[in-house]
Formats: structure tokens, sequence, C-alpha cells
């Protein structure tokens, strides 16, 4: 779990970009199954959890706080570089942008400066710590 202690000085508008806006490398075509059963589910999957996202409280949405997958993208139309970042309710949370910022150390500074390529091979490769 990432905690942010000033949040008075993160701009969330530069953080968050509304989906819409957006050109995704790839869409999700459906769910990869790895033959491995969950056996136990943990908090993050409580269907009572509520995001400061509203649209991420919406009944069908693709993005909920219980599902928050990374994804590359960049502003729809723009020449901007792909970049890493993570689909929440109808926005996504610029980790790049985040990066920049300058707030995390060790670990979490390194995984978000993985999150600035234009591929995440490098960040999956820290593994679950990252």
């Amino acid at each position: 779990m990432m905690h942010i202690r000033d949040e008075a000085i993160i701009d969330a508008q530069q953080l968050y970009i509304d989906t819409a806006k957006l050109d995704l490398v790839g869409r999700m075509e459906g769910i990869l199954y790895t033959g491995v059963p969950m056996t136990e589910l943990n908090h993050t999957h409580d269907p009572t959890a509520r995001s400061w996202i509203a649209s991420a409280n919406s009944a069908g949405c693709d993005f909920p706080i219980q599902n928050l997958p990374f994804a590359i993208f960049r502003r729809a139309g723009s020449a901007e570089k792909f970049r890493g970042g993570v689909a929440i309710g109808d926005q996504i949370l610029d980790l790049g942008a985040l990066s920049q910022l300058g707030h995390l150390g060790g670990l979490a500074r390194d995984a978000l400066g993985a999150c600035r390529q234009a591929q995440l091979n490098d960040f999956f490769a820290m593994g679950a710590p990252a």
C-alpha cells in the first residue's frame, strides 16, 4: 500500500487522466486463466470497499477499487511517449507524473521509475514486492 504524507502538494489534475482522452496500447479481450484456483481472497477484494474516485464506485464499472490494472497509455491525439498508469474508474493514475514528484523512496521510487517507460517489462520483472 502506498501512502503519500502531504496530500496538499499533489495536484490530482496532473495525476489522473480521463480514459476517454487516451490511446491505450491494448484492451482487455478476456480474462487470463492461469489454471491455478484462487483459494483465498484478501481485503483488496472486499465488495464494500469504496474509492475517492467516484466513477470507481459506479455499478458495472470495469475498474472498481477491487480491480486496478496496470496499462500503458498516452493522451489521445498527442505525440507524448506511452507510459505506465493504473486504471481506476474512468481515470488513469499517471505513474510517470507521480514518479516525477519525488515523494517516494526506495523500492516504491524504483518501481515508479520503471513505470515511466513505454512498456512495463522492467516493472513486472521487479516481482511482487514492487
